[in-house]
């Protein structure tokens, strides 16, 4: 579990803000995804969407590997801080909420989610700059409560992706 503190104030904390960085890119890369179906079962996805997805888990494997090298542990003694975190009654809610942004980083369904609610905040503040203010501006869409945190909705993502096959995207 100590590797798990250490790796979670090295992650989150002001030296190397790994959630920053993943934002940045979730805000960098949205646009591709105005217009997306919620749910990545619905719909055709493009290429640009996989790609975009492989570059971000690229980045974010290396992020974790050069951490694990630095520290001097395999990956299989990382997994198994992972698991005890997952597995065992932990009150500390930062390190739960930490294990789990590690988990779910590496599934499509969830980067795919959380990149299509970055795509309907910039298609909303594109509407918003272009209407800026009147009546007349209308509100396209209507969906409102769009969640600026990026694990705002990570539990129902979870939930949403944990009962569909993943084998369905070769598309």
């Amino acid at each position: 579990m100590d590797l798990m503190n250490e790796c979670c104030r090295e992650f989150w904390g002001k030296k190397a803000n790994l959630m920053e960085e993943s934002r940045d890119f979730f805000r960098k890369h949205g646009e591709a995804f105005i217009g997306c179906p919620v749910d990545p079962t619905h719909g055709e996805q493009n290429l640009e969407m996989y790609t975009l997805y492989q570059q971000y888990l690229k980045h974010f494997e290396s992020s974790v590997e050069d951490y694990i090298d630095e520290k001097g542990v395999t990956p299989e003694e990382f997994t198994a801080a992972l698991s005890y975190v997952q597995d065992h009654n932990i009150k500390d809610r930062k390190l739960k909420a930490f294990v789990k942004f590690l988990l779910v980083c590496t599934e499509y369904d969830h980067f795919y989610k959380v990149m299509v609610r970055e795509g309907k905040k910039q298609a909303m503040r594109t509407a918003d700059a272009k209407g800026s203010g009147g009546p007349s501006s209308g509100s396209k869409g209507g969906g409102g409560g769009s969640k600026s945190n990026y694990d705002s909705d990570d539990s129902a993502d979870a939930k949403d992706s944990g009962g569909r096959s993943d084998a369905k995207g070769s598309k």
